[in-house]
């Protein structure tokens, strides 16, 4: 198995690593990478969808979500230690205005009566509305309180 949650975990083979340098490259930003293109379109016909988006980073991928999945002035609910919170910083407050909630738990995995504690009542004009909450599995969870999910 290939663990890819990070792009400086995974270790390419010798296999890998030669597709990469033999790999046919251009400005994918000028849509002029033709690895790339082929990629989008392996992607979507895989998922079923007429077209997919590369995107180069989790970050990246995880900002443009919460951006498509709300509007300013929302809130988002994760487990305190979660990527999008450690990681990403006001990532989610700078480019998508959101208000964000953490819920600390003791070993990376939050229970469904925290979310529905910390869930904005509909209605309440005093708080955000929660409209995203973020859910992440990693192999540590569960394993030891001193070890969180990232």
């Amino acid at each position: 198995m290939i663990d890819l949650r990070s792009d400086t975990l995974t270790q390419p083979s010798v296999g890998m690593r030669q597709a990469m340098a033999e790999a046919v490259v251009g400005d994918e930003q000028k849509r002029e990478d033709p690895t790339v293109i082929a990629l989008e379109e392996k992607a979507a016909e895989v998922l079923g969808q007429e077209e997919a988006v590369y995107l180069p980073t989790a970050t990246m991928a995880n900002q443009i979500a919460l951006r498509v999945l709300s509007e300013p002035g929302d809130e988002v609910v994760a487990e305190a230690m979660a990527h999008v919170f450690r990681y990403e910083l006001g990532g989610p407050a700078v480019h998508s205005g959101l208000a964000m909630k953490p819920l600390r738990t003791e070993n990376g995995i939050f229970s469904a009566e925290q979310v529905r504690d910390a869930v904005s009542p509909p209605g309440d004009l005093h708080t955000a509305p929660t409209r995203i909450v973020c859910f992440a599995r990693c192999a540590e969870a569960g394993k030891s309180a001193t070890r969180r999910c990232p």
